[in-house]
């Protein structure tokens, strides 16, 4: 099993930027998600869970921050004073982009109630740092919907791997550098049914994960110890003490 693709989301919610290496800190992947789009009027994180149009942008790291590609072509780096009118204008609402999360920020996605979604104080991170995804797994769910366009960038993963499957819940994985720890599998929602530049929206695609496979599909890691991870790396598994 090895490294076929490696994937990095400044922003979150935001198309992604597809490198040659990932840096692995103690927290995940160095960069990811470390920006978001805020609602300056209700301080609410937005997310493509509601906002599908989000997803029509896309950002990369650069000179020390992010820069963002609207879908109108226009070009906007996250240090620019002019950021958060240009963003706002594209969607038509005040937002701010914000660099750190706030302490029990609140998520969008819970409409207009009072629940809050806890991130972590150094990223925009729903559930895991880090998230993997096997070819093999694509390959079999395009079985469960040979209609659907079960392609990467829908399921939004950081690492790709070829060869097998996602390595086991519990095990360690040496991949270049670096060490992880397989924590459990990635449960899907709504997100991988919106539209993206070149994919249509598809429910299906998550009515067919729900039925085969009870809504996971990938897994979800953590890092145990930080390096790079390089395409072609491979990947090499150990079982955790508690799984023997």
């Amino acid at each position: 099993m090895w490294v076929s693709e490696l994937w990095r989301y400044p922003v979150k919610s935001l198309g992604g930027q597809r490198v040659t290496d990932l840096e692995l800190g103690p927290r995940g992947v160095i960069g990811d998600r470390a920006f978001a789009l805020v609602d300056a009027r209700t301080g609410k994180v937005l997310t493509a869970k509601r906002m599908p149009v989000l997803l029509r942008a896309r950002a990369r790291l650069q000179s020390g921050g992010a820069e963002i590609v609207l879908p109108t072509g226009i070009r906007v780096h996250s240090s620019d004073p002019a950021v958060d009118m240009v963003l706002s204008a594209w969607l038509e609402r005040p937002v701010h982009l914000l660099h750190t999360p706030a302490q029990g920020a609140r998520i969008e996605e819970y409409g207009d109630d009072d629940s809050t979604f806890e991130l972590p104080p150094w990223g925009f991170v729903d559930d895991s740092p880090l998230h993997l995804l096997s070819r093999a797994t694509l390959r079999a769910a395009r079985e469960w919907h040979p209609e659907g366009a079960w392609e990467v960038r829908r399921f939004r993963p950081n690492i790709v791997l070829d060869g097998a499957e996602e390595p086991p819940v519990d095990h360690h994985v040496d991949l270049g550098q670096a060490q992880i720890h397989v924590t459990g599998g990635c449960r899907r929602c709504v997100m991988i049914t919106q539209p993206q530049e070149g994919l249509p929206a598809d429910r299906a695609i998550l009515r067919s994960v729900t039925t085969r496979s009870a809504a996971n599909l990938g897994v979800y890691a953590d890092v145990t110890h930080p390096g790079t991870v390089s395409l072609g790396d491979k990947a090499a598994l150990t079982l955790t003490a508690s799984a023997l």
